[in-house]
């Protein structure tokens, strides 16, 4: 999910996400930043496959995807 504002990725994307939008965009950040942003999400995305089926049906609750 996409939106002008709003970026709904996979987790495993999100890397490469950063990188792209750092190609098309001015130099907002350096390989450094990136790695730094990269390590302090790491931990976040560590969850559970449960935990991952759950956020997913809630998300399709609340906007009515099913």
């Amino acid at each position: 999910m996409t939106s002008s504002n709003v970026h709904v990725i996979k987790r495993g994307e999100l890397k490469r996400f950063i990188q792209d939008q750092q190609k098309s965009a001015s130099l907002i950040f350096s390989q450094v930043d990136i790695q730094a942003i990269y390590n302090q999400l790491l931990p976040q995305m560590q969850i559970s496959k449960a935990m991952k089926k759950k956020h997913i049906r809630t998300i399709q609750l609340r906007y009515g995807k099913h």
